[in-house]
């Protein structure tokens, strides 16, 4: 008699297009190493498969962080050896998801960034997961990943809008009034304002965006750099509508009740 539990079919494609967008895999199983390399082969996860005791109960001093990192997968491993991988990846700054369906999984999902359970999971791993898969396979996490990436960069795009906008207002009504004399805020412009803002806003949200190939985070000194010096070109190019230049270059003053 021949026992075996094979892999899904969809996961070594799902995983292979996990990687590709440059996100590592590792296996975490309580099974045999032997087993663990076995079904490694077979997704192509990388068969340098180590032993939770190699690691976390060792007698010598290691680097637990360095040796988790090296390593593609950990066999023989408990519910707690699983909690302590994903928290010592999370000091060294990484964002860690985990799938799970059983309860030994339950601390981890808890702990992880992401905590996915999957299809059949128990109770106790659904109510630790955040996102709770209800039909069989993975490949739906591939979407999320693929939409997830598309609603950073609308949102990215909506910070540099938002911030563009509120320096170039500002700094054009501060010039307007301290240096030309001229009061541009009245009821009328200031409906105008909100509206013509309001719908660019609005439209981020159906922006067709790329996915990005590698895992994105924010990067706050390049949003406010762009958002800064789109604004200030804004405020060259509202003092252009107001005040066009005149055939021979000067600036004309304004007029009337413009003064």
């Amino acid at each position: 008699m021949r026992l075996s539990d094979p892999p899904r079919e969809d996961s070594a494609a799902t995983i292979k297009k996990i990687r590709d967008m440059g996100i590592t895999i590792k296996m975490l199983t309580g099974d045999h190493e032997a087993i663990a390399k076995e079904i490694a082969g077979q997704l192509d996860l990388g068969l340098k498969i180590v032993t939770a005791e190699s690691i976390f109960d060792a007698d010598e001093k290691i680097d637990k962080l360095a040796e988790i990192k090296k390593a593609d997968g950990f066999a023989r491993i408990f519910p707690e050896h699983k909690f302590e991988i994903v928290k010592t990846l999370q000091d060294d700054d990484h964002i860690v998801g985990m799938t799970g369906d059983g309860v030994n999984d339950a601390p981890a999902l808890k702990q992880a960034d992401i905590g996915i359970s999957v299809s059949g999971a128990t109770d106790a791993v659904r109510a630790a997961a955040t996102p709770v898969l209800t039909a069989p396979g993975l490949s739906v996490i591939t979407h999320a990943l693929e939409e997830s990436r598309r609603i950073f960069e609308r949102m990215t795009g909506y910070a540099i809008y938002r911030i563009a906008e509120t320096t170039r207002v500002l700094l054009f009504m501060t010039a307007s009034i301290l240096v030309f004399d001229f009061y541009p805020v009245t009821a009328v412009l200031i409906v105008l304002l909100a509206l013509l803002n309001d719908f660019p806003i609005m439209m981020i949200a159906y922006d067709h965006m790329p996915v990005a190939s590698k895992p994105v985070r924010w990067d706050m000194k390049r949003v406010l750099a762009v958002a800064s010096a789109l604004g200030v070109l804004g405020v060259f190019s509202s003092f252009s509508v107001r005040w066009p230049l005149s055939t021979d270059g000067s600036w004309p003053r304004p007029a009337g009740r413009w003064r």
